[in-house]
């Protein structure tokens, strides 16, 4: 019993690892898009 619970644990934490790094990259990218505008604008001599 404690061994399937110790597997159920070890399955979460990678399920739980692998959406953090997800979430994590998917904000990166969310906040890059604003700053290549922004750099755009900065850029533009129009």
């Amino acid at each position: 019993m404690i061994y399937l619970l110790q597997k159920a644990l070890e399955a979460d934490r990678q399920i739980l690892a692998s959406w953090a790094y997800f979430h994590r990259e998917s904000i990166s990218k969310y906040n890059k898009k604003p700053r290549l505008l922004q750099e755009k604008k900065h850029f533009n001599p129009l």
